[in-house]
């Protein structure tokens, strides 16, 4: 697959910004903030002009097989610390799979010199001050804690 392949915006759907990943079968394991992390929300800057994207455009990102928005701008792909659970569900729930199959994955591709991770943050706080700070950055935090100076995706499929 090309590394330069463009995100496409899918025509925009009325209503509420505000529609979260959800997340099933998530063990009772604590967020960053001892939250339960039972819905998450994905995040980029508010002036960001994607409005909603699918689960495989985000399995695409979060993979690093996509590496620019459809601006042609380069995406800045935040992930959460490697332990936290509200990283464990996103990427049960949009990359479809475990933890440590996405760790072997990224073994792998160090391995090949195909290329890094997404940096890890420790916290949604900092996620946030940072997504706020980048036009093209994403990432996610557990829905009931998204602040003002972010914009929340709207996810399809």
């Amino acid at each position: 697959m090309p590394q330069n392949k463009r995100i496409r915006s899918t025509k925009p759907i009325l209503g509420t910004l505000l529609l979260v990943v959800a997340v099933g079968g998530v063990s009772p394991a604590r967020a960053d903030d001892g939250k339960l992390p039972g819905q998450i929300a994905v995040i980029v800057h508010r002036d960001n002009d994607i409005e909603n994207v699918t689960l495989a455009q985000l399995a695409e990102l979060f993979l690093k097989r996509r590496r620019e928005w459809r601006s042609g701008k380069r995406v800045l792909v935040l992930n959460r610390k490697a332990r936290s659970p509200v990283r464990a569900a996103f990427e049960r729930r949009v990359i479809g799979k475990s933890p440590e199959d996405v760790a072997a994955f990224w073994i792998d591709q160090r391995i090949r010199g195909v290329g890094n991770p997404p940096r890890a943050i420790a916290s949604g706080g900092i996620v946030q001050k940072i997504v706020s700070m980048h036009r093209e950055a994403v990432s996610y935090v557990v829905a009931e804690d998204v602040k003002a100076g972010v914009k929340v995706l709207r996810i399809e499929g």
